[in-house]
Formats: C-alpha cells, sequence, structure tokens
C-alpha cells in the first residue's frame, strides 16, 4: 500500500438546504413531514452556527408542509 503525501480533501457543500439564498418571505416545500422536521432542525443549526437571527416556521398545507423563514 502506498501513502500519498500532499493530497487535498476535496471540499464538500453541506448545506442541503438553500439557507443562505433565502430572503424573509420564502419558503421551501416538502411532501412529507419528515423532510420537513428535518429541514426545520437544519434551519435551527444553521441559525445556532452563523448567529445571524435566521428563524423558520412551519405549516402542514393540504398536499405536504412549507418552512417559510420569517426572520
Amino acid at each position: 500500500m502506498q501513502i500519498d503525501k500532499g493530497e487535498q480533501l476535496p471540499l464538500q457543500n453541506k448545506l442541503r438546504y438553500p439557507f443562505a439564498d433565502m430572503d424573509v418571505g420564502d419558503s421551501l416545500f416538502f411532501e412529507e413531514l419528515s423532510q420537513v422536521e428535518s429541514a426545520a432542525n437544519a434551519a435551527y443549526a444553521y441559525e445556532k452556527k452563523k448567529k445571524n437571527g435566521f428563524k423558520v416556521t412551519r405549516r402542514k398545507l393540504e398536499n405536504g408542509y412549507r418552512l417559510w423563514r420569517i426572520a
């Protein structure tokens, strides 16, 4: 087995959701409750890391769920 030195680890975009591109009033649609819950948890973690006041709310709709940026 050969050891390679100086190989850089490729950067990964860990953001699964486009929170950085969202303005207040923008929303994301999800078909499943588990999907919107996952996105809401990710939004809370995003705010905790960035400390930028990013806040979301979610609502059940007839055909799925929507997550809105409210701050």
